[in-house]
């Protein structure tokens, strides 16, 4: 009995250790400024993105938990068939920000797989 309560113990542990996977790092990125500009009304997206475009490739198969440390919250989730989804971030402030009026600004879309992995990134 004590020898399976160690067993599942070290179980949990190794599985803790092996699924905490940090955000991938890219050069000339900075998450913090990112994350501080929630639907691209503060204009800091903009300046960051051609880093994100030039690194898009590091993002593909990544984990939606490491996408989010990296990006933080999107600022919409769209639903898609077959248990994927979109998570999408603005880069330019539009319609989406208080006051503004005209169209919403432009969009980076993550697409999401059913196996919670990134598939693909693209700019709209």
């Amino acid at each position: 009995m004590r020898k399976t309560i160690y067993y599942v113990l070290f179980l949990g542990l190794i599985n803790i250790l092996f699924s905490c996977k940090s955000a991938p790092e890219i050069e000339g990125f900075d998450a913090k400024k990112w994350k501080e500009d929630p639907n691209a009304c503060k204009n800091y997206r903009a300046a960051l993105l051609p880093a994100l475009e030039k690194n898009k490739d590091k993002l593909v198969k990544v984990e939606a938990g490491q996408l989010m440390q990296l990006l933080g919250r999107p600022d919409k989730n769209e639903l898609y068939r077959r248990n994927q989804r979109f998570y999408v971030y603005f880069i330019d402030a539009g319609s989406q920000c208080k006051g503004n009026k005209g169209s919403l600004g432009r969009t980076l879309r993550v697409r999401i797989d059913a196996l919670q992995r990134v598939s693909e990134v693209v700019v709209n």
